[in-house]
């Protein structure tokens, strides 16, 4: 409900990619086509930190379609 577009429509909300928060704050979940990282809670029911990925020439339906943990980060 608290991602990048309409909670009513996949345009926007469309998530490629997801990872544990290395801190233990929650996951990370990374949008195609809004081209953003957002940190949520747990429950995946908040955003805590969003992270622009718009400085980057993406394809309109490209982006972020992976993500790893960096050992010691």
């Amino acid at each position: 409900p608290s991602g990048p577009g309409s909670p009513t429509r996949k345009a926007g909300n469309d998530a490629e990619a997801m990872a544990r928060d290395p801190h233990g704050r929650g996951w990370w979940v990374a949008f195609e086509s809004v081209h953003q990282l957002r940190l949520f809670d747990e429950a995946l029911a908040r955003t805590l930190a969003v992270v622009p990925l718009d400085g980057r020439r993406w394809a309109e339906n490209g982006g972020v379609e992976g993500m790893a943990e960096q050992p010691g980060h």
